[in-house]
């Protein structure tokens, strides 16, 4: 409770009686551990019977040689998707990528696991002084309510850190982003130059989530550089998968993609359909070409299906609806794990000024090849 700052320098102590309740131990294990921490210089007497905290000046720091040349890196809880070829596509390879390039800079580099992060290993990293801090896995991280507040108390003890992703949340952070408007803007150029001129996006709600929005200003660039109106976003349900769901079958694919086809109605029966359909992600694919065929709609011919994110032939879906998109985009996050390195260099040797900076790099367009 004193480490914490439960019990605050100057504080009265509750009774010993409260305290084993509390505690759920006996007053004379209690009275044991006041003495202990009365001989440590934590608490001492007040009158006769009260005890108070000590108030302490600033603790001291934990100064380990090794320390200041170590990248603390928070890494995922778990190790699914490192086993794929295709080192860009997956999140995680951008926490491989920041491993492979804090080892070509000579720095030391300590993965420490999200999930089983505590306030107080948060305390001990502000006291080590790390040479800094990488959160390339923020989706996982922002899972835990209290994630802000444990990354603003390293912050707050000048410790750098650097945030891979463009959510707001973490603006007042280094960030290193990859480009979605440049991989939207090049996706849509592909299509129009297939001679698609109807491209429609479609993606699931929240659609104010940070990626939309980039992917959406991407889409317009491009299609208003060709000389045509941007299409309204068409909602895609939010789908089960056997990513998701151990006991998927081939009876749950069948409901979903009608669910699909249902949302597709309106765009691709209304009297100027949609040509080509702009997916959120790669694993929509399946479903989405079940949907367009249940609508008498032939993919590939009739309407072209852009992915996202480059692992299309990875979701266990295919075994239900082969599906090869026409293009998709990989994200590079191999290169922006490499890149959150470089920033946090940057950042210890005085090379950038003071406010946070974000650099981003360019997502890349993919053209599957049939086999």
């Amino acid at each position: 409770m004193i480490s914490s700052g439960a019990l605050a320098g100057g504080e009265i102590l509750p009774s010993e009686r409260d305290l084993s309740e509390q505690l759920g131990v006996a007053r004379r294990t209690v009275r044991k551990a006041l003495a202990s921490l009365s001989d440590e210089g934590l608490v001492a007497r007040q009158g006769t019977k009260a005890r108070s905290v000590v108030p302490v000046g600033p603790r001291p720091v934990l100064m380990v040689p090794w320390v200041s040349r170590a990248v603390i890196v928070l890494v995922p809880g778990d190790d699914a998707n490192t086993n794929t070829p295709h080192r860009g596509r997956w999140l995680r390879y951008s926490t491989l990528g920041s491993f492979d390039a804090v080892r070509s800079a000579a720095f030391h580099s300590v993965g420490l696991n999200i999930s089983t992060l505590t306030n107080e290993v948060f305390m001990q990293l502000a006291e080590a002084r790390p040479m800094g801090v990488l959160i390339p896995d923020v989706m996982g991280f922002m899972d835990r309510d209290e994630s802000q507040q444990l990354i603003s108390r390293l912050g707050q003890a000048n410790v750098p850190i650097v945030v891979y992703g463009g959510d707001p949340k973490f603006a007042e952070h280094d960030r290193v982003c990859t480009d979605h408007e440049h991989g939207s803007y090049e996706l849509t150029k592909y299509l129009l130059s297939l001679g698609r001129r109807k491209i429609r996006p479609c993606w699931p709600k929240p659609w104010d989530q940070y990626w939309f929005v980039e992917r959406r200003r991407g889409y317009e660039r491009a299609m208003r550089e060709a000389g045509l109106d941007p299409l309204d976003n068409t909602e895609l349900p939010r789908l089960t998968t056997a990513g998701t769901k151990a006991d998927f079958n081939a009876e749950d694919f069948r409901r979903e993609s009608r669910t699909c086809a249902g949302y597709l109605t309106d765009a691709l029966l209304r009297d100027d359909p949609a040509d080509a359909l702009m997916l959120g992600t790669d694993r929509e694919l399946p479903f989405v070409s079940a949907g367009c065929r249940l609508l008498g709609k032939e993919p590939g011919r009739d309407v072209l299906l852009a992915g996202y994110d480059n692992y299309f032939d990875a979701c266990e879906e295919q075994v239900f609806e082969p599906t090869i998109p026409v293009a998709t985009v990989d994200k590079d996050n191999e290169r922006a794990g490499a890149e959150m390195v470089r920033l946090l260099t940057d950042r210890t040797m005085s090379a950038v000024g003071a406010s946070p900076k974000t650099r981003t790099v360019d997502q890349i367009l993919v053209v599957p090849t049939k086999v």
